[in-house]
């Protein structure tokens, strides 16, 4: 349910990249640092990205499920994706084919359940199902931002830079150049907040018959009726990953550099990045078929099994702690269920057929066998009939089958006695 995923921290990009590249430049694209430098050397994105990431044990402390404690590493299991190597918990699309699950059971005698979690690092908590997976475009209303904000530079320096005024579409300071289009350039509180959240659960059945109709038909997939490449299992959030790939290779020839299941030879380099930044508007807002703004339409059906989550009340306290606090839990027990039916499958279109003929011909299944019998086998039965006495087996050791040819005389003196 829970999936965490650490945001970008400046304070462990900016040593790295002076051991890296002693005279550097940065850009920022939609908050993700991308560490660019304007020559010809190609830098491996990927494997200077994993020094500045924290490592389960230093993301998550301290996990208990109605107040009884457990490891939270045994059960948060790495998830690679769009956005980069995430911790989540009783998902189905982590790097591990059978993680261990942890049994959150929310019942009459155990009560609504409640997840609690320290995250030690800044970033986000996704509250998803099992089979959908962080993305770009996830609902900001599933997200919980935790962690004091280290992204942005004070608001002394935001100034000077400001007042630069540099002609191109960045501000540039120090040696960093901050997209205008960056939302937040306010200085954040310097203590993190401990967030609290209520939701409640609608779970969804289907009958069995469903899953004789095809996906066009019954309009979701099921998480196995999967036809995606970059996860294993199929999802909502998964398909527009996918949908997200197509486009990136369409208009770039190459993809993100954190995109799950991807090859490194098609994994973007410094100028693939910078086209994925001018393209940013077509690959990473959805939109739906008939809106005419710039976005990505993505032809992806919902999951038919994933659980409607809401969000009933959120709750922020700011602490004088290091880190952030999370709980997550149910304000009651479930109460609804969505169920899909199939209203008319396979055997409902026989038997209206059988009672349609039967209504209008007279006819019946036994009349179609009937027919066959007519059309197919009989005229074979009566050429096999009429073959010489030579040929025939049977006729040489019975003689005629035919029940008016083999001279039945009836004895009418018989009788029981």
């Amino acid at each position: 349910m829970g999936k965490v995923c650490e945001s970008v921290m400046v304070s462990r990009v900016l040593p790295l990249a002076e051991k890296v590249i002693p005279s550097q430049e940065y850009g920022f694209m939609r908050g993700e640092k991308q560490i660019r430098r304007l020559c010809a050397q190609r830098i491996t994105l990927p494997t200077h990205w994993r020094l500045v990431r924290s490592n389960c044990e230093a993301t998550l402390a301290n996990c208990s499920w109605n107040g009884k404690a457990f490891s939270c590493c045994d059960y948060f299991r790495p998830m690679d994706t769009e956005i980069g190597t995430c911790y989540a918990i009783n998902t189905i699309q982590g790097r591990e084919r059978n993680p261990t699950k942890f049994p959150m059971i929310s019942n009459r005698t155990a009560g609504p359940g409640a997840i609690k979690f320290n995250v030690l690092v800044p970033g986000n908590v996704y509250v998803l199902n099992e089979e959908d997976v962080p993305s770009v475009t996830t609902l900001g209303s599933d997200v919980l931002a935790v962690g004091s904000d280290v992204f942005h530079r004070s608001s002394t320096e935001f100034e000077e830079a400001k007042r630069l005024k540099p002609p191109h579409k960045t501000l540039c300071f120090k040696g960093l150049y901050f997209d205008r289009t960056f939302p937040q350039w306010v200085e954040a509180p310097p203590n993190p907040q401990n967030p609290r959240r209520y939701i409640t659960i609608r779970n969804i059945e289907n009958d069995a018959g469903a899953r004789l109709i095809a996906p066009e038909k019954r309009k979701c997939r099921y998480t196995d009726e999967n036809p995606l490449q970059v996860y294993r299992h199929y999802s909502y959030s998964a398909c527009t990953v996918q949908c997200r790939k197509e486009a990136q290779l369409k208009h770039c020839n190459c993809t993100n550099f954190f995109m799950p299941n991807t090859p490194e030879d098609l994994k973007c380099d410094i100028k693939g990045i910078i086209c994925l930044n001018d393209h940013l508007n077509d690959i990473s807002v959805l939109k739906a078929r008939w809106s005419s703004r710039p976005g990505l339409y993505c032809d992806c059906f919902p999951s038919c099994t994933e659980a409607e989550i809401s969000v009933v009340k959120d709750f922020k306290v700011t602490t004088t702690e290091p880190y952030a606090t999370v709980q997550i839990e149910l304000s009651v027990l479930p109460s609804e269920r969505y169920r899909r039916n199939v209203v008319r499958g396979v055997l409902d279109l026989v038997v209206s057929t059988g009672g349609t003929g039967g209504l209008f011909l007279g006819a019946s299944i036994l009349s179609f066998v009937e027919l066959i019998y007519i059309l197919l086998l009989r005229p074979f039965r009566d050429i096999y009939s009429q073959r010489g006495s030579d040929s025939d087996p049977w006729y040489r050791h019975f003689g005629n089958r035919r029940v008016e040819d083999n001279r039945f005389v009836p004895n009418r003196h018989w009788s029981f006695k």
